[in-house]
């Protein structure tokens, strides 16, 4: 008997321990990347992030930001933006969740954010953000999820300065058709993105194709466009 109750407490302490390992390894936040370490972040921002062009001094808007942890891993990179975080889904982007960001970046990274951050909740067809405010705005993994592609895009053309930029970053397919198995969203083409950019009257200014070995599991393509 007395075996089986030393067995018995074994067990419960051997639950116990992984129960408390599994909890210490748990995203400490909701939604978006969790970067382990500084290791793993480097070459996500010095082979993908930093190609957005993001400048000290800027006003820059995400669209489509989720919880904001891309723009909190470049802010631990760039000091002296003004950042505007975008989207519809107010689970991942609210003022909690992005203060959990915000301070596992800054231990991630082990010094302070200088950045400044707003927050926006837009709908389908509207952003919210404001007028001629912004020198860039970003669209990264987000053009393919927009059910009203040329009303958004609209609405971004004007809430950029007149020099500023949009930054569109996606996968996209070599004909239609293609889905995500990511989401379940279908792969735009280069050409309906060119030919709907330019209907919202953008045009493309660079492009940069992005290796699959450069960027997490899959090939990306960034494309930066400016006012015509």
């Amino acid at each position: 008997m007395n075996i089986l109750k030393t067995l018995i407490i074994c067990l419960q302490v051997f639950i116990f321990i992984k129960s408390i390992e599994a909890q210490s390894k748990e995203k400490p936040f909701k939604c978006g990347y969790w970067y382990k370490d500084e290791k793993q972040l480097n070459p996500i921002y010095y082979n993908y992030f930093s190609f957005f062009g993001c400048k000290k001094g800027e006003e820059i808007a995400s669209v489509g930001a989720g919880g904001g942890v891309m723009e909190a891993s470049i802010a631990s990179y760039v000091d002296g933006i003004s950042w505007t975080l975008q989207d519809i889904d107010t689970v991942c982007l609210n003022t909690r969740e992005f203060r959990k960001i915000l301070a596992y970046t800054v231990t991630l990274k082990n010094k302070p954010i200088k950045d400044s951050f707003t927050i926006v909740i837009g709908n389908e067809k509207s952003t919210n953000l404001i007028n001629n405010n912004y020198d860039r705005i970003l669209l990264i993994n987000t053009y393919h999820e927009l059910p009203h592609k040329v009303d958004i895009l609209k609405d971004i053309y004007a809430k950029l300065k007149i020099n500023g930029c949009l930054v569109v970053s996606d996968r996209f397919a070599e004909k239609k058709g293609v889905v995500r198995k990511d989401c379940g969203h279908e792969e735009p083409t280069e050409l309906e993105l060119l030919s709907t950019l330019e209907t919202a009257g953008f045009i493309l200014i660079s492009k940069k194709d992005i290796p699959k070995k450069r960027h997490y599991s899959h090939e990306c393509t960034i494309y930066t466009f400016a006012k015509k």
